[in-house]
């Protein structure tokens, strides 16, 4: 072997260096061994958006809740439906009541009716036997001025035989000139008028009289007994309350009109994930959005959603930057970004079950973003970053994606009256083509709260 180190063989020489190696004695240093494990393990990076990985069950209770309340009223349906079987009943009761209520009226009708024929036929009757009593009276008194004026004329014709006879001394008697013809009725006394002195004149025109009162009650009482006597009229129309009947017709569901045109006021929390929802981080979401009802369950929705997104993944999920970064010696480990984006959604609404007060519906449509910001941030593994290499990135106004997302969603509407309603409407949106500066597949799921105005 050589002894001058050029004129050796590569050989020689590896024996060489290795001699030497093995003679050295390094002393151990603990601090020198802690300073290069530190420069080898790779640091461990906390992203901003890991935080958020303890809260990801958030989402996932405020869909349970969801649910629950949707089965909850499932079964308390049956209740309502309780409730109206008893009104039914109720109405089924009332109307007995209303139909045994006109019944006890036909029959307390048809008692007073004949209470009033017997009534009437006493007073008939009564009245009779008054008229009755008054000619039997009327006659009697006839009978009695009949005496009287009898008496009167014989009086008087005695009185007329006596005067004659002082005068001529001679008994004339005038009874061959005054004789009394009895009628049926009323008797007249025929008699000569030229020995007709006052007073007999003044009981003639009183017996005359007499006579004209009794051929007047006579006629009357001659008319009431030929003519056939009329019952009083005493049944009275009797009102009673008018019902409809309607326990036979089925009762039937209101018919629910929703309006024409609706506005929206929505706002929701925002999960955004890269590639599937298994890491996300929140974001925020508000917007106005309108609808049209084009029938009675397909109603069609559109508007505008700012919406506020941050997310956090590997650089392969970022294809364009994958790509175009494949020479570089150094890498970042994971990209945190975050955007603004305005959301324009298209969406097809169908209202599946619809009561006069609560709406169950689903929807399904896609959505166009229009990137207003991107903002990105670098981390790396090795604590020296190569010159030249992007720590911070942002753009502005950098592109749009029209048709990059598909919208499905279903939701609870509660009317407060004719024109205000809120709802809650849980929903997903899937990618359909990619987004952002690095080309990423974004991934978003939420609660959509809204206050809506119809008209």
């Amino acid at each position: 072997m050589s002894d001058k180190w050029w004129d050796m063989s590569d050989d020689e020489l590896d024996d060489l260096f290795r001699e030497a190696s093995d003679k050295v004695q390094i002393p151990f240093d603990q601090s020198s061994l802690d300073k290069l494990k530190a420069k080898i393990d790779p640091k461990p990076v906390m992203a901003p958006a890991t935080r958020f990985k303890n809260e990801r069950w958030l989402l996932l209770l405020l869909l349970l809740c969801f649910v629950g309340a949707g089965i909850g009223y499932y079964f308390t349906k049956d209740k309502v439906s309780v409730k109206l079987t008893g009104s039914k009943n109720q109405k089924e009761n009332l109307l007995n009541k209303q139909k045994q209520s006109i019944e006890t009226v036909k029959e307390n009708s048809e008692e007073v009716s004949s209470e009033k024929e017997k009534t009437t036929e006493k007073l008939i009757t009564k009245e009779n036997k008054n008229v009755q009593e008054k000619l039997s009276e009327q006659q009697s008194t006839k009978s009695i001025k009949l005496e009287e004026v009898e008496f009167t004329e014989k009086q008087v014709a005695k009185i007329e035989i006596e005067k004659s006879k002082t005068e001529s001394g001679k008994l004339i008697q005038k009874q061959n000139n005054i004789s009394f013809v009895k009628h049926k009725k009323a008797p007249k006394p025929i008699f000569n008028t030229n020995n007709i002195t006052p007073n007999t004149q003044k009981a003639f025109e009183e017996n005359a009289l007499m006579n004209n009162h009794i051929s007047k009650q006579t006629n009357k009482l001659s008319l009431l007994s030929s003519k056939p006597l009329k019952a009083l009229k005493t049944n009275f129309p009797i009102v009673l309350p008018t019902f409809e009947e309607t326990i036979d017709e089925p009762i039937k569901d209101p018919v629910i009109k929703n309006s024409r045109f609706g506005v929206r006021l929505a706002i929701a929390p925002d999960a955004n994930a890269i590639e599937n929802l298994g890491d996300f981080a929140f974001g925020k979401s508000a917007g106005i959005l309108f609808e049209y009802n084009l029938t009675n369950r397909f109603v069609l929705q559109t508007g505008a959603i700012y919406t506020y997104k941050q997310y956090t993944t590997g650089i392969e999920n970022y294809h364009a930057w994958a790509k175009n970064w494949s020479y570089r010696p150094v890498l970042p480990t994971s990209v945190a970004g975050d955007c603004k984006i305005l959301d324009i959604p298209i969406n097809i609404r169908y209202n599946v079950l619809m009561k006069p007060k609560n709406t169950w519906f689903v929807s399904a449509g896609v959505s166009s973003y229009l990137m207003l910001t991107e903002a990105y941030e670098y981390y790396y593994d090795t604590a020296s970053i190569p010159a030249g290499f992007p720590k911070n990135v942002s753009w502005k106004r950098d592109d749009d994606y029209f048709i990059s997302t598909l919208n499905l969603s279903f939701g609870f509407e509660k009317r407060i009256n004719q024109h205000i309603s809120i709802q809650a409407e849980p929903y997903l949106k899937t990618p359909l083509k990619e987004v952002g500066r690095g080309k990423v597949n974004l991934y978003s799921s939420g609660i959509l709260f809204s206050l809506k105005y119809g008209f």
